[in-house]
């Protein structure tokens, strides 16, 4: 049986002992300490069977080398696992938008490191033995603005329930581990026992099986998703916090025009409501900040008129 190949690419030489140490029993492996190396090296030919980037690099960053490889048609359906100390949520966003396979974070113990690889190589050959989706298709829309609907690939995905949408966008939203516990507390407004944790991980694993998976260990659950995402909430925050941090008439309409409405409306769980309140908010200010930066009074006029309307409906 022939041994799958895994490309490393870490500037770190110790750590790139580490992971090579860790996998060389199993995979054939190669590993870059200079990024451009391993580009250079896809460009004339080189398919991997995974991919594993750390994300801090001199001169070209992991997100960035992530997406030049999704530039090359023969690696498009290639995993790519990030290594990375890095925890805030807005690099653990920025990388799910590429459409990151995995994180895992530093430290890590071996088995956890080969666990991770041997899941995304089985899932990968599942994916391209199966041609479940085209891999140059596989994008996860999801709309949550005034209603929601979530597709792949143009092909609407069926939730049976609306718990089992809430705990995929609740983990996903989240973009990490999230203790059992935690997660009763914002799916459940009353009190549940593990087993109802456990029938929901059950539906859900079924309903996302062609495109994400669904961790649970150690007491805790998270998800991951194995295609790029657009999501409409995402673009909203990102356009509302250019607009805020310029204070720009321009930017504040531009991010206005992202709201699409209430978020998740019909959605009654505890991280739904919470969230609806915040991006209520955040509209709000963006109405306000188009009040105050207005170039002109026919367009303040219009504004105001506008900020009145919401106000009162």
């Amino acid at each position: 049986m022939k041994r799958a190949t895994i490309v490393i690419i870490d500037d770190e030489p110790n750590m790139l002992e580490l992971v090579t140490d860790a996998l060389q029993s199993e995979y054939k492996i190669k590993s870059y300490q200079q990024p451009r190396e391993a580009i250079s090296d896809f460009d004339k030919g080189l398919v991997p069977d995974l991919i594993i980037c750390d994300v801090m690099m001199p001169n070209i960053t992991g997100f960035d080398l992530h997406q030049l490889v999704r530039g090359m048609p023969d690696l498009l359906h290639i995993p790519f696992l990030y290594l990375t100390a890095l925890d805030d949520e807005e690099h653990f966003r920025k990388g799910m938008s590429i459409g990151a396979d995995d994180y895992i974070g530093k430290p890590f113990s071996a088995q956890e490191l080969r666990q991770s690889v041997a899941v995304r190589l089985e899932r990968s050959q599942f994916l391209q033995e199966n041609d479940v989706i085209p891999s140059s298709q596989r994008i996860l829309k999801i709309h949550s603005m005034g209603g929601f609907e979530a597709s792949m690939a143009g092909r609407r995905v069926q939730w049976g329930i609306k718990k089992s949408a809430a705990a995929f966008l609740f983990l996903l939203h989240s973009n990490k581990d999230i203790p059992i516990e935690i997660v009763k507390k914002e799916l459940w407004w009353e009190p549940v026992v593990d087993n109802t944790v456990h029938v929901l991980n059950l539906r859900l694993r079924k309903i996302i099986k062609d495109f994400a998976e669904l961790k649970v260990r150690k007491g805790n659950m998270s998800l991951t998703v194995d295609c790029p995402i657009e999501w409409d909430i995402v673009e909203f925050e990102t356009l509302a916090k250019k607009a805020i941090e310029s204070q720009s008439y321009k930017d504040s309409e531009l991010a206005i025009k992202g709201y699409g409405g209430e978020f998740l409306p019909n959605f009654d769980v505890p991280w739904t409501e919470r969230h609806r309140l915040h991006f209520d908010e955040l509209y709000m200010q963006l109405l306000e900040l188009s009040v105050e930066t207005a170039p002109n009074d026919t367009s303040r006029s219009m504004v105001e008129g506008r900020l009145d309307r919401y106000l009162n409906g």
